[in-house]
């Protein structure tokens, strides 16, 4: 690199510059001369650059700042990639209201409430995985990012200036997401969720292939109020399962303090029954159990036959 030239007297006039130079500036000025004379090396125009005029090294831009800032986001990252897909895909989810969106303009308070009012709903019919995002095999970490996200998204603080409506909902649905995350966010209780869900899912499979089954688990545990519930929930949906009729005659007359004042009603029950399935094996065994609670044992042991003998034919 080409060696910068010399300002004549550049030394003097930079010390004359500081308070107090007088006569140290004359003395420098001099030194450096004869030092110039003695064959010190000149300092080129890139080490002056690079030095400044005190001969300290130039800090770079950014300096502690920028250190903090890449330190940050370090951090940032690193826990990103601790908690994995799941996670970073829950934390990273964009505003979902009018409070978040930061844009231009009043915000929509109107349409928040009914975006709001729509996840509530949708909450209220899910498990915690579905509430936070997650999936069932998620870890701890995980857990705590997405909670994070949630946080900020509904935390009811951060609706400044909303109608009551909106607070009102955003209150709810934070307590939802805090009742979720307190059984997530423990290993040993979101294991034994897992297992609830898993038994739940089973219990409606088989509740699908066999609707009755709850009924007569009821029935055998003489849980008769239950039964009667669950036989009415059933009919309810389904009008025309046989078995349900006859087995709901059955409760009526066990739950009847005066058996005969339900008696006819509950004949016609079976007879309902009887009429859409007249080989409904189980129907004659529900009329059977009412025989024996009137003491009609000939009844009861006829019905009985029958329903044994459809089972071994159906069989």
């Amino acid at each position: 690199a080409a060696e910068a030239p010399e300002a004549p007297g550049g030394e003097a006039q930079a010390a004359a510059s500081e308070p107090g130079a007088g006569a140290a500036a004359a003395t420098g000025a001099a030194a450096g001369t004869g030092a110039s004379k003695r064959g010190a090396p000149r300092t080129s125009a890139k080490v002056a650059a690079k030095t400044g005029a005190a001969g300290a090294p130039r800090r770079t831009p950014g300096g502690a700042a920028g250190g903090a800032a890449r330190a940050g986001a370090a951090k940032a990252a690193g826990e990103a990639k601790q908690a994995g897909p799941a996670g970073k895909a829950a934390a990273a989810k964009g505003p979902d209201s009018a409070a978040d969106a930061g844009g231009e303009g009043p915000p929509d308070w109107e349409a928040e409430r009914r975006r709001l009012e729509k996840t509530l709903a949708t909450w209220q019919r899910s498990d915690h995985f579905t509430v936070m995002g997650l999936k069932r095999q998620c870890t701890g970490a995980e857990v705590k990012l997405a909670y994070a996200g949630l946080v900020r998204r509904y935390h009811p603080d951060r609706a400044v200036g909303a109608p009551e409506a909106v607070k009102t909902l955003l209150r709810e649905l934070f307590e939802r997401v805090n009742e979720a995350n307190a059984v997530l966010s423990d290993d040993a209780k979101r294991r034994a969720y897992i297992n609830e869900l898993a038994a739940a899912e089973l219990a409606r499979e088989r509740a699908r292939s066999d609707p009755l089954a709850e009924v007569r688990e009821l029935l055998e545990q003489k849980r008769f109020e239950q039964a009667g519930m669950k036989l009415d929930e059933l009919l309810a949906q389904n009008p025309g399962l046989a078995p349900a009729w006859a087995w709901r005659a059955y409760v009526k007359v066990r739950r009847a303090k005066d058996r005969n004042a339900v008696k006819r009603e509950a004949v016609e029950l079976v007879n309902r029954a009887l009429k859409m399935d007249p080989r409904c094996a189980e129907c004659f065994v529900a009329a059977g159990r009412i025989a024996e609670l009137f003491g009609d044992k000939q009844n009861a042991l006829r019905y009985l036959k029958k329903a044994k003998a459809l089972s071994e034919v159906a069989s």
